[in-house]
């Protein structure tokens, strides 16, 4: 993980315990061993930094979900269900910054900020309308767009009425409902007209907008994100070594060419017991379970 990596990572927990407000750059960057000065060698204000958090939260919200793509036992159909919910397994462990990103204004003086909603709409927009293409074919093709809006709309609503506190709903069982109607709509469309063409959506027209990373470099990326956790964790100095420790081993074992299942089995049952570490534990065994080594 480089430097820059590391200020984003630290970052995202200090904006989401603290808020964006109340985070000093100086904390950020005395956690992360340099000096402000250094700190603004790599992000030239706090706005700056907050801009890139977004743009690489949205990034990996993203690809976190393409392992789903090297699973064969599942449908097509089943594809598009579950990387919706990883999605908002992502999101969900994440709350606070999510929550975070809606409330926070971010000044639009800083020319930074000028086209990141658009970029960020483009991006999510195009995960969405590859998903549809690939759960239900070409026959989507002619209203491919519309079909994108609806499901991104119904689930962006459902996701929304998971984060209030008081609303408990089964998110799993949802998207579940949601992709049967978009199934439904794609098998009694024929006789309507779309609404939104190609022409309409030419800002939105963009090709390899979802970067799909292989099981293993994605792992890589988890682990990284599981030591700046780490550090975060309300533990003693002892058990944040040993759990270092057993993450560096972890790490040793998805470089190995025929990986020791016990081994993988062992060290996250150690770290199912630090609970700021809960989902990123269980986005490894996700992983491992789809690429057939759990």
């Amino acid at each position: 993980m480089d430097k820059k990596e590391e200020i984003i990572l630290s970052a995202i927990h200090f904006f989401s315990k603290k808020g964006f407000y109340s985070t000093s750059v100086q904390e950020i960057a005395e956690y992360c061993g340099i000096s402000k000065a250094t700190l603004y060698n790599f992000f030239d204000s706090k706005e700056s930094l907050l801009i890139e958090v977004i743009d690489f939260s949205s990034k990996r919200l993203i690809q976190n979900t393409s392992v789903v793509d090297f699973d064969d036992s599942l449908t097509p159909k089943e594809k598009l269900i579950k990387k919706i919910n990883i999605q908002f397994d992502v999101m969900m462990e994440n709350k606070n910054f999510v929550r975070l990103m809606f409330k926070t204004i971010i000044p639009q003086n800083n020319p930074k900020t000028a086209h990141l909603d658009h970029k960020i709409s483009v991006l999510l927009a195009n995960w969405y309308k590859n998903a549809i293409y690939e759960a239900f074919g070409s026959k989507v093709e002619p209203y491919i767009w519309d079909y994108t809006f609806i499901l991104q709309g119904m689930v962006k609503e459902y996701i929304f009425l998971s984060f209030k506190d008081e609303t408990n709903i089964d998110f799993r069982k949802a998207v579940e409902f949601i992709v049967d109607q978009i199934e439904i709509l794609v098998n009694h469309s024929e006789d309507k007209k779309p609404v939104l063409t190609t022409e309409h959506m030419k800002s939105y027209e963009i090709s390899g907008s979802e970067q799909k990373i292989e099981p293993e470099v994605q792992m890589n990326q988890i682990i990284d994100e599981m030591k700046v956790k780490l550090s975060h964790a309300p533990i003693s100095k002892a058990s944040y070594a040993e759990s270092l420790s057993v993450i560096e081993y972890l790490h040793e074992e998805v470089k190995q060419a025929e990986p020791k299942v016990f081994m993988f089995k062992s060290l996250l049952f150690y770290l199912d017991d630090i609970e700021l570490l809960a989902y990123k534990v269980k986005r490894i065994r996700v992983m491992l379970k789809t690429t057939g080594i759990l």
